[in-house]
């Protein structure tokens, strides 16, 4: 039984950039799932109330779904919290400059 009682699962909870926020939004409701934006005092945050028993299943579909929004840039960072566990997430470090090529005219 979940800790917030039967049939009430963890809604799982992103906070994020302004513009981050926004493109998870619409890369949750891709995956199907309920959800909702909402901002408090500056602070961006997606909602995801998961449609399925166990909500595990849900839980990595938006983890995998936050990941790749990094990977792409999408979002400065987020935060996924679900229960008592919570997730920083930053996209990688960018590369490094191209090293200068010499070019040769002889």
């Amino acid at each position: 039984m979940s800790a917030l009682g039967a049939g009430v699962l963890p809604e799982i909870v992103i906070h994020a950039d302004a513009a981050g926020a926004a493109y998870l939004m619409k890369a949750v409701l891709a995956l199907g799932e309920d959800a909702f934006l909402a901002e408090e005092n500056g602070r961006w945050r997606v909602v995801v109330r998961p449609s399925s028993s166990p909500p595990e299943p849900v839980l990595a579909r938006v983890v995998d779904c936050v990941a790749s929004c990094a990977n792409d840039r999408r979002l400065e960072y987020a935060t996924l919290t679900f229960g008592t566990r919570s997730y920083a997430v930053h996209p990688p470090d960018p590369p490094p400059p191209a090293a200068a090529v010499a070019v040769s005219t002889a």
